[in-house]
């Protein structure tokens, strides 16, 4: 019986939760089409720009491609360049190369997602191999500030930053740069971080402190790749 009670209030519960909806249907039913297609606009809203940003990830994908594929596209010896081949282009001249690359990465870097992030560090090292050091450091200190924290390329992202600034003759900020990335939790090679320091450092006339850094890497990363340029310096700074 205490069974067949529960059975019977829930099926009671259930018929008076049904005829309460219709009663709001019955009364109210423009309010409730109202709320319905609100509902239904924001499933289509949102669905769409799932999809646009879908499409949007692919193109700038696309668009990266085909800037990759001219930085290393051929010089044709023939006279015959072909230079809007998307994904092998040929060209007559390693300038019209160069041009055509970054043409094809900032196109690249106005789309979206992390490929046009890459695509504007791309063109932001394009630009300062170019020597177009002030349009370099612009677009490299966008992508120090969208990549810069990103575990596996923010290093190598701050490092080419810090190198046009460097190259600018901005060094304050070349060595603020610098001294993150010596810093022991900074995610990139230490030994590399203190090198880049230590010849800001000598740039700008701090011989003590430049000459600290080399020793820092001599005396504590003997594997370093950068060990036999550090002792080099201090050789010629009158260190050991």
């Amino acid at each position: 019986m205490e069974r067949i009670k529960r059975k019977d209030i829930k099926h009671d519960e259930f018929v008076d939760t049904s005829f309460k909806i219709l009663r709001v249907i019955e009364e109210h039913p423009k309010r409730l089409l109202t709320a319905i297609g609100g509902l239904l606009a924001i499933v289509v809203i949102v669905s769409g720009v799932m999809t646009w940003n879908k499409k949007s990830a692919e193109s700038t994908a696309d668009e990266l491609s085909r800037a990759q594929a001219a930085q290393v596209g051929t010089i044709a010896l023939d006279g015959n360049p072909q230079p809007n081949r998307p994904y092998n282009p040929s060209f007559e001249s390693a300038d019209q190369r160069m041009k055509e690359a970054l043409g094809r990465l900032a196109s690249a870097a106005e789309g979206s997602g992390q490929g046009a992030k890459l695509a504007n560090y791309l063109h932001g090292t394009l630009l300062l191999e170019s020597g177009d050091t002030a349009a370099a450091v612009a677009e490299l200190k966008k992508s120090a500030e969208a990549l810069g924290s990103d575990p596996t390329v923010g290093g190598g992202v701050r490092e080419v930053y810090a190198l046009a600034l460097e190259k600018s003759g901005a060094h304050d900020e070349a060595l603020t740069v610098w001294e993150e990335l010596a810093a022991e939790d900074s995610g990139y090679p230490r030994d590399l971080g203190l090198f880049g320091l230590a010849r800001v450092l000598a740039q700008t006339g701090d011989a003590a402190a430049s000459r600290s850094a080399y020793e820092e890497i001599v005396e504590l990363y003997p594997e370093s790749p950068v060990l036999a340029k550090a002792k080099d310096a201090l050789a010629a700074s009158g260190g050991q």
